[in-house]
């Protein structure tokens, strides 16, 4: 199924238990430990809890192609992953954020992906992937190398992720922030990572 994906069409038609398990093989791919709850009904705020060196992150998924996600549901996320004690948490969505959500989950261990990034999460762990060119459409375009295998944080030699900058001058722009952020706010602008 992830091999098939073409953009965020596609991803949009699959049902909530086929983008869970669309989700599961990404990070699969990304070397992440997956477990995946798969119930229909409420899951404490958690769909998915992965692990990779001792880390662990809570995922929470909402497959919605048009509805923007608010403030309130990172701010349950937050305090899932405070009461079980992981490092992280995830929400991706196949729509968006509002922006209260968004400068939340800034302040806090919480990454927000929206359909954009979301596109991206998936190509990156298609076959084939490498370094991708400037993609204005929601089409599927083949993405950077996995940063965490391949760039140090500057700041505390910790791994960076690519990240897109939502807000201010430099939003849409790609950038490599550090996975503990917000403790640690080393960053790496795209070209000099590369190098």
């Amino acid at each position: 199924r992830l091999n098939q994906q073409t953009g965020i069409e596609s991803i949009s038609r699959l049902s909530w238990k086929e983008f869970e398990a669309l989700l599961c093989e990404a990070f699969r791919r990304q070397g992440f430990i997956v477990e995946h709850s798969g119930k229909p009904t409420a899951d404490g705020g958690v769909d998915i809890r992965l692990s990779k060196a001792g880390a662990v992150t809570l995922v929470q998924c909402k497959h919605w192609k048009q509805r923007r996600i608010s403030v309130t549901t990172v701010r349950e996320l937050m305090g899932v992953v405070s009461s079980e004690r992981a490092q992280t948490g995830i929400v991706v969505t196949s729509g968006s954020f509002t922006n209260d959500a968004t400068a939340f989950a800034s302040r806090n261990p919480i990454r927000v992906i929206d359909g954009t990034e979301l596109v991206q999460l998936i190509a990156s762990a298609q076959p084939g992937a490498t370094v991708p060119q400037k993609n204005t459409s929601n089409q599927m375009s083949p993405p950077a190398p996995t940063i965490a295998n391949q760039v140090s944080c500057p700041v505390c030699g910790a791994e960076m992720r690519l990240r897109t900058a939502k807000t201010g001058k430099h939003a849409g722009s790609q950038f490599y922030g550090c996975t503990r952020y917000p403790t640690c706010r080393g960053l790496r602008n795209l070209s000099a990572a590369e190098t």
